[in-house]
């Protein structure tokens, strides 16, 4: 009977050499190529579409036209909101002006009656709001220009 042995005691066995035939047939076994392709876009490229069935290749086509088709619609809408955005930006800076222009000609106007009619201090303090009023819009303007990113202000 063989003896088995005690939890405290170690067995060696003895270490494997495998023969150098047996590692050739394990190596000819596991021998391969490995190929990856990679392509991007919803069209493969053509030798790998010429593999695909007539059909499949049909299907691959229209759903790439369709995807096209959608990007510029997609593309064409963000065009068409970004001129009417403009547009609207436009149209809103065009009634500040005529605004501005209508304040500044009354501040004026109010000024001039006050001073026929002897108020020179009033006149006076209407006319410097008026003038400080409309510098101050001007420059805050110009310095907002200044600040926004220069592809914006090439743009508008």
């Amino acid at each position: 009977m063989a003896r088995k042995p005690s939890p405290k005691q170690t067995v060696k066995a003895p270490p494997v050499s495998p023969s150098p035939s047996a590692i050739q047939g394990l190596s000819a076994q596991f021998q391969g190529v490995a190929l990856q392709q990679q392509y991007s876009g919803p069209i493969p490229p053509p030798d790998m579409m010429a593999r695909y069935a007539p059909e499949i290749r049909e299907v691959i086509l229209r759903m790439a036209e369709e995807e096209q088709s959608q990007r510029n619609t997609r593309l064409n809408k963000a065009l068409e909101a970004d001129v009417e955005d403009r547009r609207m930006l436009r149209k809103i800076e065009s009634r500040g002006q005529l605004y501005g222009f209508a304040i500044g000609i009354a501040g004026l106007i109010a000024t001039v009656v006050m001073a026929f009619k002897d108020q020179a201090l009033a006149a006076s303090v209407i006319g410097a709001v008026d003038l400080v009023a409309l510098v101050s819009v001007f420059v805050t303007g110009r310095l907002a220009n200044r600040e926004r990113p220069q592809n914006e202000v090439k743009k508008s």
